[in-house]
């Protein structure tokens, strides 16, 4: 699914924007010419009324506190995140032409970008787009970066593998450390200059990928149980939020879900500091851990796996915790060894974010045959494919088809939630409607089991939520 990188708040930077490009072969930038000056005060009265939710009045008021002279002004520290919802809420066209045409998207104030074999066939739809709301693309601004070409986008350069800082930027800050050294700066001005320049080498070490710590669990065994300190609990005392914010955690083992009062998951901790990207080894073999659940639904963390290779060793690195979680949901008698997920990433091109329902596995060591079987959603019924040969922690896609005229086949969460949608403006379900979902296996050593599950709709967030009821063994 493509789309935007960041909104020019803190919470993103350039870095993250330029990384959303890396590797594309092809490169297209465009400027929107006279960004502010061309949004207007009725511009700015829809993103606070219908984007933002505010009320007439309010929205009439915030409109006359953030604009000047019926336009957008320059300078004025409101004006690059509302040029951003206003640019959200008109290029809907935009992002449905990148989706059909593969391309990726994103935009940084007056700035968009697109990478992508096609991303030459959406320099016309960006200037139709704009130009329907009272902006214009800046012609002699458009750039088309082939593969050949050094691609350079809000302020950085994208290298073969990396984002770096543009050459200006680096022989900058040499020749300030150089006037440093030589006395070059009255000494008044030394502080004030130093952090500047301070502040400019965090930015290329951060995009040089500096590692910024390490950490791991410490265990011990008590009582049967083994207990300490998550590795994310460790990382995030050491750091303090404003170190990690925007970092890239990576992770062996998939972050916990739960955790029992008054410690908290490892998953909302590192919500909590606002890393922007979570790098996953291995699944947690203990289904009650599971936080990728939580992890892929915020709207700030990108989540993605190792590759394979390193998969395996992150496999082998949790394997006495795989025994020992093993034993523990033996013992318990009734955890399930089938978990329906939710993953954004079931491939290895974590680009391409393509939602997904997915079935997990978490049997010790059997593989499964698995059917989700058929059920309603008001008046559509719908029936999923099966899994064949699930082996023991691993994951399968889910697919359904749609029994409403014309089959149609799509990611199934995906569809599931847009299914919700309709049928309740339709009125053929209510807000309260839980809808039982089960799924049937068996293992290839003859054992078969029903996994009750409800599906519930959130209607808030747009979330389609499959609950855990019960296991039953069937005969």
């Amino acid at each position: 699914m493509q789309g935007r990188s960041g909104l020019g708040s803190n919470k993103r930077s350039v870095r993250d924007n330029a990384d959303r490009h890396l590797h594309s072969s092809l490169l297209v930038t465009l400027d929107i010419k006279q960004c502010f000056p061309s949004i207007t005060n009725v511009h700015i009265y829809n993103v606070w009324r219908h984007c933002l939710g505010c009320s007439t009045p309010v929205a009439s008021l915030l409109t006359k506190l953030t604009t000047f002279q019926r336009r957008l002004p320059q300078g004025a520290a409101t004006s690059p995140l509302l040029a951003n919802l206003f640019i959200w809420m008109i290029d809907e066209p935009i992002r449905r032409k990148c989706a059909e045409k593969g391309v990726d998207y994103s935009t940084w104030i007056d700035d968009l970008a697109f990478s992508g074999e096609r991303a030459r066939e959406l320099i016309q739809v960006a200037a139709s787009t704009l130009s329907a709301h009272g902006s214009r693309v800046s012609r002699r601004k458009i750039r088309v970066m082939g593969p050949s070409t050094v691609k350079n986008l809000t302020g950085t350069r994208l290298g073969l593998s990396e984002v770096r800082a543009p050459k200006d930027k680096l022989g900058r800050i040499r020749s300030g450390i150089h006037k440093l050294r030589t006395g070059l700066i009255q000494p008044s001005e030394e502080e004030r200059y130093i952090n500047g320049l301070v502040g400019q080498l965090r930015f290329i070490s951060r995009q040089a990928g500096q590692l910024l710590a390490s950490a791991c669990r410490t265990a011990v065994e008590e009582n049967g149980k083994k207990n300490g300190q998550h590795a994310e609990y460790r990382l995030t005392s050491a750091l303090s939020g404003a170190d990690l914010d925007g970092a890239t955690v990576h992770t062996t083992l998939e972050p916990c879900l739960n955790r029992n009062e008054p410690k908290v998951s490892c998953v909302d901790r590192l919500i909590s500091v606002k890393v922007a990207r979570v790098v996953i080894g291995a699944l947690d073999p203990d289904h009650r851990g599971n936080g990728l659940r939580k992890l892929v639904y915020s709207p700030t963390i990108e989540v993605a796996f190792f590759q394979p290779p390193l998969r395996a060793e992150a496999r082998e690195l949790i394997r006495e915790w795989k025994e020992f979680s093993d034993q523990q949901q033996k013992s318990a008698g009734g955890s399930p060894q089938v978990i329906l997920d939710y993953s954004p990433f079931v491939t290895d091109t974590p680009r391409k974010r393509e939602g997904s329902w997915i079935v997990r596995n978490t049997g010790p060591s059997a593989a499964m045959n698995v059917i989700v079987e058929p059920f309603k959603i008001g008046r559509q019924s719908v029936t999923c494919d099966p899994v064949s040969r699930l082996l023991p922690t691993d994951t399968a896609k889910v697919t359904c088809e749609i029994k409403s005229g014309a089959e149609i086949r799509k990611p199934c969460l995906l569809w599931l939630e847009a299914l919700f949608q309709v049928e309740l403006a339709s009125r053929h379900i209510n807000q309260q409607t839980v809808v039982p979902l089960t799924i049937r296996y068996k293992d290839l050593t003859g054992r078969k089991y029903l996994v009750e599950y409800s599906l519930t709709y959130r209607i808030g967030i747009n979330q389609v939520v499959a609950e855990f009821k019960n296991l039953v063994p069937v005969e």
